[in-house]
């Protein structure tokens, strides 16, 4: 919704460069403070620290592992 609504022109949106970089090149958004913006690092999860994970969500954590080729940080 954020960024449908930067694209109207009734507000402005903080979301991920790659998601928006085909608006930014089509014209329909601009970047604001690109300069000020700190770069995505990466995810950090945080979580209670269990004796058992579920499965569920050790593939998860590989699932974000391996989203970002390194680029991830997990608490396990």
């Amino acid at each position: 919704m954020a960024i449908a609504a930067a694209v109207q022109g009734v507000g402005i949106a903080f979301w991920a460069e790659e998601l928006v970089r085909p608006l930014i090149d089509a014209g329909k958004l601009v970047p604001l403070l690109d300069e000020r913006c700190a770069t995505f690092p990466g995810w950090f999860l945080c979580y209670q620290k269990q004796r058992h994970t579920s499965p569920a969500v050790h593939a998860f954590f590989d699932f974000l592992r391996h989203a970002d080729a390194g680029q991830t940080r997990s608490g396990d």
